[in-house]
């Protein structure tokens, strides 16, 4: 049990610290390690999130109700869409003042999904021992296939 979990939480804590790290490069206007972190962002998440829609999810529909789960898959889309413009503000030559709005907002948005998203840990803690410890070979298999979470989600080809 605690496998998965440590496993599932440490990805959480990953996407946050990217993130305050991803806020505190564009507040000083590094913007190639923002690009870098932005990567490695859109990498840890897709993996994830495809664990969470695949599995994880389905799994609490008798604890959150139908529309909740369906909720929690559109904020990925949601994720997934914000991150490919940030990706793409990056990747600008000149980063404007309204650019860095963005980015500001986009971490500020991405970091509350996470947050929201550490719940589901909880309630995953109600599921059957079996079914946890089947979460965690889900996790670790959909980590080494996965694709970045733009890519998974279809906003932008590989």
């Amino acid at each position: 049990m605690a496998e998965f979990f440590v496993e599932f939480r440490n990805d959480h804590r990953f996407v946050l610290r990217t993130l305050i790290d991803l806020r505190k490069a564009v507040e000083a206007r590094d913007f190639t390690s923002a690009r870098q972190l932005v990567e490695a962002l859109d990498t840890a998440a897709g993996p994830h999130m495809g664990f969470e829609e695949r599995y994880l999810y389905p799994s609490l529909i008798p604890l959150l109700g139908e529309e909740r789960v369906k909720s929690l898959i559109s904020d990925h889309q949601g994720a997934a869409e914000m991150l490919f413009k940030a990706k793409q503000v990056l990747s600008k030559e000149t980063v404007t003042d309204e650019d860095v709005e963005f980015l500001q907002e986009f971490v500020r948005a991405f970091l509350q999904h996470a947050s929201d998203c550490e719940g589901t840990a909880l309630l995953a803690e109600a599921l059957s021992q079996e079914q946890i410890e089947r979460f965690g070979e889900q996790l670790v298999a959909l980590r080494s296939t996965g694709k970045p979470l733009t890519v998974y989600k279809g906003v932008a080809t590989s």
